[in-house]
């Protein structure tokens, strides 16, 4: 994504929510908000849970 403040190209990314069980949920969610592109287009290569988390502050 053009980011038009920096005027650089980046990845989307963020942060896991609560409802994110796995990278994989997390990815496509982010993905989706930051570009529109829905996440059944999409082709995983895998999924990993996420057992390590940090508790909430």
């Amino acid at each position: 994504m053009h980011h038009l403040a920096t005027g650089k190209w980046l990845l989307p990314g963020g942060h896991l929510e609560p409802e994110d069980n796995t990278h994989l949920q997390a990815a496509g969610r982010k993905l989706t908000e930051e570009t529109g592109i829905p996440t059944h287009v999409l082709t995983p290569h895998g999924e990993t849970p996420l057992q390590h988390r940090r508790p909430p502050h």
